[in-house]
């Protein structure tokens, strides 16, 4: 996906590119994604990367529609704005318990 103001980052090309140093989940983890899953993608603005989780909303073949769970810097988008990404734009996954989880060993 891109906008005027930013693209999304092929993950799985930059793996591709330096497999030792750029990790993203396999296959098996892409392909079980469900909604209410976090996914951390990267957008491309001016030659930087904003890393920004989502949450997926609702999938559609290799369309994940999501909801955007951080607050971004530098692209003009906001919290809970809508974006679509796919699989190959998956840089990490987190489930809603894993996510518990940590917020409970974090911020507890």
């Amino acid at each position: 996906m891109r906008s005027a103001n930013w693209s999304l980052v092929d993950a799985q090309a930059l793996h591709e590119e330096n497999p030792h140093t750029f990790e993203v989940p396999n296959e098996s983890d892409l392909n079980d994604l469900i909604v209410s899953d976090f996914i951390k993608v990267g957008f491309q603005h001016k030659g930087q990367c904003e890393r920004i989780w989502v949450k997926i909303e609702r999938i559609d073949g290799e369309n994940l529609y999501c909801t955007l769970a951080n607050s971004p810097v530098f692209i003009t988008m906001k919290l809970g704005d809508m974006v679509v990404v796919h699989r190959k734009n998956v840089m990490d996954c987190m489930s809603f318990e894993e996510l518990l989880r940590v917020d409970e060993v974090v911020f507890h």
